[in-house]
């Protein structure tokens, strides 16, 4: 292989290695443009439309730089350089799941301003290789450094949805706070009815449970409502934007109105269905300390 076919391979590994990363950030994001939709955001927020672009160029930009710096001196000579910037990209990855499908506000700031400690001596250890290498990091570091800003504004205003907006780092780390904010216990149940798995549902809910679903029976205790969700997560797979109205928390209970979108896609392939409504949520606290949902009903917008 002559030095230009593995200059060639290395700009493409190099460029695949970042994109992969937007790979796995962009699986955590199929939903993403609703789900901060429905979010309260500062006015200075950047449309959804934005970001799309946005990181399809930086992840471009990120994968140069990195080949810039292996081509001086290859793996073994830039070492720490590559390492840092390889380590980068996990927490760039996976900043997308903390925010856009578990909904951890507190969590997804925390790996941001990590990300950033990251980037920060990988621009400078980039530059010093090649002075180039660290210009192309320059525009994902102040990116980054306003979506992590962004990142906490959103998550003050939206604490119904994103996680309380006082929790401490022991807290947010071992995620303890989901057990002692009914307020988070929302989020809890959107998680667990998005993740599509019988046993995550089953954990959110009290042995006594009712469901009332639009336009079928109501179904009363854990058995009966096991058989719902088993029956329905053998023809399809939901996901749940639930933006929240109010919520009143009274003693052990919590009251929750929200609105809804869902959307249903058959797991045989048929086209997507899309139902909107508005529903109501109570929750319980039980006595090992957890917060349960004990009763949901919810109405269509689409009654047939």
């Amino acid at each position: 292989m002559d030095s230009k076919q593995r200059q060639l391979l290395g700009l493409a590994g190099w460029l695949a290695t970042s994109f992969a990363a937007a790979a796995i950030g962009a699986a955590a994001s199929i939903h993403a443009k609703s789900f901060y939709a429905q979010l309260v955001k500062p006015e200075w927020a950047p449309s959804a439309v934005i970001f799309g672009p946005v990181w399809t160029v930086l992840y471009a930009m990120m994968g140069v730089a990195a080949w810039l710096v292996w081509r001086s001196g290859g793996l073994r000579g830039n070492r720490v350089a590559l390492s840092v910037f390889l380590a980068q990209l996990v927490l760039n990855a996976r900043w997308s799941w903390l925010f856009f499908v578990w909904h951890q506000g507190a969590l997804a700031l925390i790996d941001i301003v990590v990300l950033w400690l990251l980037v920060a001596p990988t621009l400078v250890l980039f530059w010093r290789v090649r002075v180039l290498a660290g210009v192309l990091l320059i525009p994902y570091l102040a990116w980054i450094s306003f979506a992590s800003v962004l990142n906490y504004s959103v998550w003050q205003l939206n604490p119904q949805t994103l996680g309380p907006t006082q929790v401490t780092l022991p807290q947010a780390m071992a995620g303890t706070a989901a057990d002692a904010d009914p307020h988070m216990a929302h989020q809890a149940y959107l998680t667990a009815i998005n993740s599509n798995d019988l046993q995550n549902l089953l954990d959110v809910l009290t042995e006594d449970v009712v469901l009332m679903v639009p336009n079928d029976q109501p179904y009363v205790g854990k058995p009966a409502v096991r058989l719902w969700i088993a029956e329905s997560l053998r023809t399809s797979r939901r996901h749940w934007d639930r933006p929240v109205q109010e919520f009143v928390v009274n003693g052990e209970w919590a009251f929750e109105r929200y609105l809804y979108t869902l959307t249903d896609t058959p797991v045989q392939g048929a086209a997507a269905r899309v139902d909107t409504g508005w529903g109501l949520a109570i929750y319980h606290h039980d006595a090992d300390g957890k917060w349960r949902v004990a009763r949901d009903a919810w109405a269509s917008d689409h009654p047939h």
